[in-house]
């Protein structure tokens, strides 16, 4: 479940948050909490929780099992995976239209065995297959199957970071293989919950390199029932979602596959622990995480900085998500870019980051939050 980044454009622009004592600028970039303790989310109802609305919902299409999203700007479209058909879905980020659909079951290039989750590097979409044990890569905007990754080393492939660097795309997926019985492997069995690799693309086809398999086997490190990875590459930052009913958290790694000791919102989340987004502002912005409540999502929002917890919101409509992502343009409905989440497995809904902020800014302090342990950050140049 990867998500697409961007800034927060409204943010730069005259407007009504930048009067007063002190701008909501700050607010955002200096990581100070905005609304509600995050040690009262996990007791609180969904339904005190403030409500941002939707602007769309896209048709429903239950068949599907849509699991996650990626966005490509350049393109305007939102890509999400579907797990019961073996396809991609390729929707207007505007307005939610269903645009085409992509591939079908099988082994071969372009086909899918219920593919999860889905990354945009430039041109390139990346997409997990866990029932073919292997990473796709097509090229944007045909749709052109480039080559695998991974096979041969993952066994049972979920979420998927990636991002560009000097030398090549770091490529990062979790691997929640299961033990006997098809538990969760013992403690000792942890050790490869993530898999980093590095992806070139030469002569109309990939090249890639295992470059580690990592994961703590104990402690508050260990990785135990893993889907979702984001990574923030300027503040050298691995997000990963552990889904066990035991820890039910985020766990923060470095680029090098090392825990940092941080732990997110432990605690707080209700349900599963699944998309993330980072939504980018300079050296600032927020991590948008999802609490995978049935009947109503709640979402929780940390500071990127300080990773402090800042609050949490529900929509109207959306429910049970599992993937979200988000847009910098504007576009359609969005003035100033948007926030999209997968509907109870079935849709594609859309919220405007602009409303997300003004109802955080509304709210009160939380300052003294018990769910954060971290050292002091060092963004990378």
């Amino acid at each position: 479940m990867s998500p697409c980044t961007g800034f927060l454009r409204f943010l730069r622009q005259p407007g009504p948050w930048q009067r007063g004592g002190l701008p909501l600028l700050a607010l955002f970039l200096g990581g100070a909490p905005l609304w509600g303790c995050a040690s009262r989310l996990a007791s609180q109802a969904t339904l005190a929780l403030p409500v941002v609305a939707e602007v769309y919902e896209s048709e429903r299409r239950p068949e599907e099992n849509l699991d996650s999203l990626a966005c490509w700007p350049a393109g305007g479209w939102v890509v999400a995976t579907a797990k019961s058909t073996h396809r991609l879905l390729v929707l207007s980020v505007a307005d939610g239209r269903l645009l085409r659909t992509v591939g079908e079951e099988g082994e071969g290039p372009g086909q899918f065995r219920r593919p999860n989750g889905v990354a945009v590097v430039a041109d390139l979409l990346l997409v997990s297959e866990r029932d073919n044990r292997r990473v796709q890569v097509f090229h944007l905007p045909e749709f052109a199957s480039l080559g695998f990754v991974g096979v041969g080393t993952l066994r049972w492939p979920y979420g998927i970071a990636a991002f560009r660097s000097r030398r090549g795309v770091e490529v990062y997926v979790t691997d929640s293989y299961l033990g006997a019985g098809g538990a969760i492997p013992p403690a000792a069995e942890l050790g490869e919950r993530v898999r980093h690799f590095l992806l070139a693309v030469r002569d109309g086809g990939v090249e890639s390199h295992l470059v580690r398999s990592f994961g703590e086997t104990a402690g508050d490190g260990a990785l135990h029932m893993v889907e979702t990875i984001a990574a923030d590459p300027q503040w050298n930052r691995l997000l990963i979602a552990d889904e066990a009913e035991s820890a039910r958290d985020l766990k923060v790694y470095d680029l090098d596959g090392h825990f940092t000791g941080q732990v997110l919102g432990h605690g707080a989340f209700t349900a599963d622990p699944e998309g993330l987004a980072l939504v980018r502002y300079g050296q600032g912005g927020l991590w948008i995480a999802v609490d995978q409540y049935k009947t109503r999502t709640r979402f929780l929002v940390f500071d990127r900085v300080s990773l402090r917890p800042l609050g949490a919101f529900t929509g109207r409509v959306v429910a049970n998500t599992d993937g979200i992502a988000v847009l910098n343009e504007s576009t359609g409905a969005f003035i100033s870019g948007g926030l999209l989440a997968v509907n109870s497995d079935a849709s594609v809904a859309a919220f405007p980051l602009a409303e997300i902020q003004r109802v955080l800014a509304a709210g009160g302090s939380c300052a003294n939050s018990p769910l954060r342990r971290s050292s002091p950050a060092v963004a990378r140049n």
